[in-house]
């Protein structure tokens, strides 16, 4: 919308829904119920205009394009009415509204002026037929001189400033750039295309704001920091199976990417921010192969979102990705993944849908649609597995793992400790048998030794779960008592996640008997076998039958607190 001397020039359609047809449909406009319905056929359209005026001029209209008088007057008198409360100059007469004209070929348009920079002004192809490369490219260097005024870190104020694609289908050779130094911009409304001279080199984004060249003069205070308040919406970006990457977003915080985020056709990473923090991925959709392409499942090798180089302090959430190898890889355990439903590659062939690379993080909300999570911890825990040293925490809560989703837990080094992990309330379900709820993943020269501030439970499973195993580290049992019996075994084996290596946590068990005769108990701990011992029941005491009951966790606890 322009300044308020010009309200009466131009109206957004947010404010007066105007259909413009350009085709034979006659089109209906309505601004208020008490107006009269306007019909507007392509007769009434003035040839001297076209539709160029809505991409230079993207959500005004221009009631110089009616031909006829009339029209220009209802047209007017629509726009007069949406315009409620501002005291315009009357447009009830036939005078007509004076609104900037189309800018002509070779000049700039009026929008530089309000911070919208526009491609097609700079001779970009809307349409995807031809290489908007070098036009972009000189669009975004128009953007990046909009700002006269630095931050306190050196950085240009862009002051808001919008690359909008109008609703255009850009065809693109090389990577487009917003360099180190710059804050306060957007990108927006359209569609990069990779072309088939699009380099496929690895680590290559089609799109990429920041760099590592953050220094005193080129603003930002440091490479945490060399771009600041960014901002991607509505945007399609198709590598079309021959770009790497879709989008990078490189030591830039307060990055906001999305709503209305599509990224397709990439073979590396849809998404990825990298090197700082305070990022926000949301409303998006990522897949290696489109909906409906042909091209097997099972040759995925993409990751659609990766948070890497301590990129922390980052949400993602309200995202689906459907296609990939990898759904969502966190490297860092202050980010949150949230509201994501991962329905890439199933774990079966080989695809995880959310990663805890380091093994910190928090995954909420989530559906893991035959993907499964994966928690990969490479915590050193000492020789004899008793440095209780917590370096990372992570909580898994809310979920749901459909089909062979499950959660794997990855030791990364021998001698590996699983610390300061919480994971409750998550349901699991499939149809599809042989799935339990947690895996393992050991083997040449990788194992955990040790287990400690670890919460495992009050997860659900379905039936057919359950019988393939439902697992966790804290588990109760209980186990009839013989007339007399002395002792009594409880086999935890098959509820808890971790074998007699790391076992049952001596300190952690608690028993008592249900029986009509009171006999003291003591307990010995074996591995994930706990033997109850029985003491003699007082003389004339009726014979100690009924039975026992002992809860038991194999993570040790480091603090008395709960």
């Amino acid at each position: 919308m322009q300044g308020t001397n010009s309200m009466t020039k131009a109206i957004n359609f947010t404010a007066v829904i105007v259909a413009l047809a350009a085709t034979g449909t006659p089109t209906t406009v309505h601004a208020r119920q008490s107006l009269d319905h306007v019909r507007l056929g392509p007769a009434a359209v003035n040839p001297e205009f076209n539709l160029e005026y809505h991409h230079t001029h993207p959500g005004l209209i221009n009631t110089r394009v009616f031909a006829a008088p009339e029209h220009r007057r209802r047209s007017a008198a629509l726009i007069q009415t949406a315009v409620t409360g501002l005291n315009a100059h009357s447009l009830t007469s036939a005078v007509e509204p004076t609104l900037p004209s189309p800018p002509s070929p070779g000049t700039t348009s009026p929008s530089l002026n309000r911070g919208v920079i526009i491609p097609t002004d700079f001779g970009a192809d809307p349409t995807g037929k031809t290489d908007a490369s070098v036009s972009l490219a000189a669009a975004i260097k128009a953007l990046l001189q909009l700002g006269d005024t630095t931050d306190f870190q050196g950085r240009v104020d862009l002051g808001g400033a919008v690359l909008d694609l109008a609703g255009g289908r850009y065809l693109i050779s090389e990577p487009l750039l917003f360099p180190s130094g710059y804050a306060n911009f957007r990108v927006q409304r359209g569609t990069l295309i990779a072309s088939k001279a699009f380099p496929p080199t690895a680590e290559m984004y089609m799109l990429q704001i920041g760099g590592n060249d953050c220094n005193s003069t080129s603003g930002g205070k440091s490479n945490k920091n060399c771009v600041t308040n960014v901002g991607v919406q509505q945007v399609t970006i198709d590598g079309v199976g021959v770009a790497w990457g879709g989008l990078l977003v490189l030591n830039t915080m307060d990055a906001n990417i999305g709503p209305a985020i599509t990224v397709t056709g990439f073979s590396g990473v849809g998404i990825s921010l990298a090197g700082t923090g305070a990022g926000y991925i949301h409303e998006a959709w990522l897949g290696q192969f489109k909906p409906g392409d042909p091209t097997p499942r099972q040759d995925a090798t993409a990751t659609a979102i990766l948070l890497d180089n301590h990129e922390h302090d980052c949400d993602v959430t309200n995202v689906i990705v459907f296609s990939g190898k990898v759904g969502v890889n966190s490297t860092n355990g202050a980010n949150r993944i949230q509201g994501v439903h991962t329905w890439n590659l199933a774990g079966r062939q080989g695809g995880v849908g959310i990663v805890l690379w380091s093994g910190g993080g928090r995954v909420q909300q989530s559906y893991l649609d035959f993907a499964p999570l994966q928690i990969r911890r490479n915590q050193w825990a000492g020789v004899h597995g008793d440095d209780p040293h917590t370096e990372a925490l992570a909580m898994v809560e809310g979920n749901f793992f459909l089909g062979t989703s499950t959660i794997i837990l990855t030791a990364a080094l021998n001698n590996t400790a699983l610390s300061g992990l919480i994971v409750t309330g998550n349901t699991f379900n499939t149809n599809d048998g042989g799935n339990s709820t947690f895996v393992l993943d050991e083997g040449e020269g990788r194992s955990f030794v040790a287990v400690h501030d670890v919460v495992i439970e009050n997860n659900e499973a379905s039936t057919e779960v359950v019988a393939a195993g439902k697992f966790s580290t804290r588990a109760t049992m209980t186990a009839p008592v013989a007339d007399n019996a002395l002792r009594v075994t409880l086999n935890y084996s098959n509820a808890l996640i971790f074998g007699p290596k790391i076992g049952i946590d001596p300190a952690s068990v608690k028993c008592w008997l249900s029986s009509p005769t009171a006999v003291p108990l003591s307990t010995i701990t074996s591995g994930n076998v706990v033997t109850v011992v029985l003491g003699a029941a007082p003389a004339g005491a009726p014979p100690v039958a009924g039975s026992v009951t002992c809860a038991v966790d194999q993570a040790r606890r480091t603090a008395a607190g709960h």
